[in-house]
């Protein structure tokens, strides 16, 4: 009985080992991703954290109607009490097929 046991705590500790250095390697951080579709290596501009690369695409940016904007920017004017700054949040309104912007000086959406 007491091999089984000894058995599964190595096993415990040995999984925890695996388990907190996949929890760590998760920290790494990279100077930008690119994404594409075009074969040839491009190296990636060092300015953008995001390099979208394509001549037959586009791109989606989130996309929601006015009541769900609003209710996001009541979710930022509280993030705005405590603190954090909210400039430049964009999103796609289908409500008035526009794009806009999060202005945290005015606390109101700017459209483009």
């Amino acid at each position: 009985m007491n091999y089984i046991k000894n058995i599964v705590k190595h096993f415990a500790v040995v999984l925890m080992l695996f388990l907190s250095i996949g929890a760590f390697a998760q920290v790494n951080k990279t100077a930008g991703t690119r994404i594409t579709d075009v074969t040839t290596e491009k190296e990636l501009n060092q300015a953008a954290i995001l390099d979208l690369d394509s001549s037959t695409r586009g791109f989606y940016m989130p996309r929601m109607n006015t009541a769900q904007r609003d209710q996001l920017g009541e979710k930022l004017l509280e993030e705005m009490a405590n603190g954090k700054e909210n400039t430049g949040l964009s999103i796609y309104n289908t409500t008035t097929d526009c794009i806009e912007y999060w202005n945290a000086e005015t606390s109101k959406w700017r459209s483009l």
